[in-house]
């Protein structure tokens, strides 16, 4: 090699040398300044948001442990509870005060939790008094809610002012980051400029011919396309995987040009004006999902083009994303997209704007889970799905559009935004309702399914989505609890009541053991002669703060909590016990009634639990009647004809209740193994004045005869109405013109005093 030559290499090397260490240390220095700043993000800020997080929580927490207690009055469970959480908040304090010593928030939120807490020093001092101040607990409750909300605004404060201080960090980071890019750019051109010259000065050009060929063995095997293009978009190389990729759409293996997206030539121009180097583009050509990635290598004149087919990737993730916001089972979107869609509505309703939100609850909808399985309850949740989706429909045709979302089980909601009217949401509940009336076929059975509706509406009933979520929900129990099958509009006065719900609820789970259950007993009679033939049993409550309550009072509630099993069987041993007494006394021929909750009858353990009842009793099977209401028994009907045959088959008497309120089928009622059908009071009360309510009693009389059931009314008042009765042919009746539910005492009494009542 020629010494000159030499030399001048031997510089250029000492120049790279010069350049490379240069480079390191620079890139050496801004790595650390990135660190630094990462560093911040991890050893402080992190934890302080996390522990900021814990804090609100712990405040957040403290208000449901004072809610428990005000509701159960469990003081040891309360104070252990209370000061676990009390070491929580008293950790976020000792966080605020290191780490904002001086702000204003800290010594707000100091401030608002000594008044918390001497608030909840105070309830405690109410709730632990032998005589409770009920109205003081509620007011301290409130004044304890509202300094956590206030808590929790100036913790709000503090987490945002971390968050100012992360974005700036992130900022700072972006920018070291861009100053290493810039570097190492730097480094690279210079490098390229300096190997240009040494292939110059050691005439190096067979070497790097001997490269180019070894690198270009890589886009010969590559399987996808690797093409090379001039600036003007005309192509120079194509490897064999473009032709593969050409045949795999259907398109001419001879014209490469067909992967690129139409607008190359402008594509091409971009980078060229703009001086970047690397593009990349995303396109579908005939049914495929292409990625592109172009290098530009100006100097030359030209540009490297990479493509890879991402249709199947692109295809995982468009279904990754379908079933994060999709629920499975039915196809409808799911709670996650409903949340998203009503935080957008909201946005976007400005001030006169109303949005509706409906949440839809399927009612006895758990004893086909328990009954039939799983299998079956998801087949019926997609029928209902698609009854309520072409509802919805049919009703977006002549009204602002709703949307259906399944959130969990047997738990829909709908979305009606925009809305022209507030009071859009009841109408639309008011046509589910009705629709829910006729049945749903699913594998070859029948069901009769309704739905429980609560609806909120913005900006009325709520401002964000949370509340008006929480709202519609309130709703939606207060129809529960007046046993389901319609549709409520939130109101205010709902929260209180939901609390009052609660309490009576935790009463209500005690009050079997501790005796506070009693049947009444009232009398049905021979509609002409007037004299006693059986008796209902009803069940009153002597709560201990209210005194006694009627079924209408607590048996809702029961049936929600799933506590009218215990309660149902208690009646039953109780009727049947008292009934085998009064037949020793010599009243062998008075047959008991007793009602068969929508728990009882649809669990498939009633049979069984009769035919225990009647051998612990010793009273005869045909002195027994069940009595089933008539949308309980239309719920599920090959279930429903199952369960009456296995009761009849055990001797027991079965009759249908409130007869005429639902929808039974003639071609099923005839297949119930009854013996007897009860007028509903609501036709009864008024026949005498309303010809129609004469003749609705008139049918079911005239039908129950023709199947040869017998016919009782309940709800007689008046001599009027049981002249009436009378006449249509009516066998019995039951009400106060006769005698009100008494205490078995009283009933004892009557039996042996008036045997025959007076007909008035």
């Amino acid at each position: 090699m020629d010494p000159s030559l030499r030399k001048k290499m031997l510089a250029v090397y000492a120049v790279v040398i010069f350049l490379g260490v240069s480079l390191s240390t620079l890139i050496y220095w801004q790595g650390q300044s990135a660190l630094r700043t990462t560093m911040l993000l991890i050893d402080q800020d992190q934890p302080a948001l996390e522990s900021l997080a814990s804090f609100k929580i712990a405040v957040v927490v403290e208000e449901p442990i004072l809610y428990e207690y005000y509701a159960t009055t469990d003081r040891q469970r309360f104070q252990q509870r209370y000061r676990d959480n009390r070491e929580e908040v008293e950790r976020g304090l000792g966080f605020v005060r290191e780490t904002f010593p001086r702000s204003i928030q800290l010594a707000a939120i100091e401030e608002k939790d000594a008044l918390s807490r001497n608030f909840t020093s105070q309830l405690d001092e109410t709730l632990k008094a032998e005589n409770i101040d009920w109205d003081k607990a509620r007011l301290l409750l409130s004044l304890i809610s509202k300094l956590s909300v206030e808590i929790n605004e100036n913790l709000d404060f503090l987490v945002q002012s971390i968050q100012q201080g992360v974005f700036a960090r992130g900022a700072e980071m972006e920018s070291e980051h861009k100053k290493i890019f810039k570097l190492v750019v730097a480094f690279s051109v210079a490098i390229f400029l300096i190997a240009v010259l040494v292939g110059y000065y050691v005439n190096a050009y067979i070497a790097e011919a001997q490269a180019r060929r070894k690198l270009a063995l890589f886009p010969e095997r590559d399987p996808n396309p690797v093409l090379r293009l001039s600036l003007d978009g005309q192509i120079s190389y194509a490897n064999p995987g473009t032709v593969e990729m050409l045949k795999k759409i259907g398109a001419d293996p001879s014209a490469p040009l067909s992967l690129l997206p139409a607008d190359l030539p402008q594509r091409l121009a971009a980078p060229v004006a703009s001086g970047k180097a690397h593009e990349h583009w995303e396109y579908d050509i005939a049914g495929r999902t292409l990625q592109c990635e172009m290098h530009v290598l100006k100097e030359f004149n030209a540009a490297h083009v990479y493509i890879t087919d991402i249709t199947e990737r692109k295809q995982a993730e468009q279904q990754l994303v379908y079933q994060a916001f999709h629920d499975p089972l039915t196809e409808l979107e799911n709670r996650r997209m409903f949340q998203q869609r009503l935080e957008k509505a909201i946005s976007g309703a400005g001030e006169n704007g109303l949005i509706g939100v409906l949440l839809l609850n399927l009612d006895r909808f758990r004893p086909i889970i328990e009954s039939l399985g799983h299998a079956m309850g998801d087949a019926v949740l997609q029928v209902v799905a698609g009854r309520l989706s072409h509802l919805l429909e049919q009703w977006g045709d002549a009204s602002p559009a709703g949307t259906l979302y399944r959130f969990e089980g047997d738990l829909f909601a709908i979305l009606i935004s925009p809305m022209d009217a507030p009071e859009a949401p009841n109408l639309l509940g008011e046509k589910i309702v009705a629709a829910m009336k006729a049945p749903l076929h699913v594998d070859s059975r029948e069901f009769f399914l309704a739905f429980s509706i609560g609806a909120a509406v913005f900006p009325h009933d709520g401002k964000d989505v949370v509340a008006l979520v929480k709202n519609a929900d309130s709703a939606l129990h207060r129809v529960k609890q007046r046993g389901g099958n319609g549709i409520q509009c939130y109101d205010r006065e709902m929260n209180a009541q939901a609390l009052e719900c609660l309490e009576l609820e935790n009463f209500l789970r005690y009050a079997g053991e501790r005796k506070e259950f009693e049947l009444f007993y009232q009398p049905q009679v021979d509609i002409v002669s007037g004299c006693i033939i059986g008796m209902e049993a009803l069940i009153r409550w002597h709560h201990p703060q209210r005194g006694l309550l009627l079924p209408s009072e607590f048996i809702p509630l029961a049936e929600e909590s799933s506590l009218i099993i215990p309660i149902g069987e208690w009646v039953l041993r109780t009727a049947c016990a008292q009934t085998r007494a009064w037949h020793d006394q010599g009243f062998g021929e008075l047959t008991v009634a007793v009602n068969v909750s929508a728990h009882q009858f649809q669990s498939g353990k009633l049979p069984a639990l009769v035919r225990q009842v009647l051998d612990e009793s010793g009273l005869a099977p045909e002195r027994l009647e069940l009595e089933v209401t008539e949308s309980v028994a239309m719920y599920d009907v090959a279930l429903t004809i199952a369960t009456l045959n296995e009761i009849r088959d055990a001797g027991v008497h079965l009759s249908i209740d409130d007869f005429g309120t639902g929808y039974s089928s003639m071609s099923y009622l005839k297949r119930f193994p009854i013996s007897k059908l009860k007028i509903d009071q609501s036709f009864v009360r008024d026949m005498a004045a309303d010809t129609e309510d004469a003749a609705i009693a008139a049918a079911v009389v005239s039908l129950g005869h023709s199947l040869r059931f017998k016919v009782i009314a309940e709800g007689v008042e008046t001599g009027e109405q049981r002249e009436l009765l009378a006449s249509y042919q009516c066998d019995e009746a039951q009400g106060y013109l006769f005698n009100r539910p008494v205490p078995a005492e009283e009933f004892a009494r009557l039996l042996h005093e008036r045997r025959c009542l007076a007909l008035v």
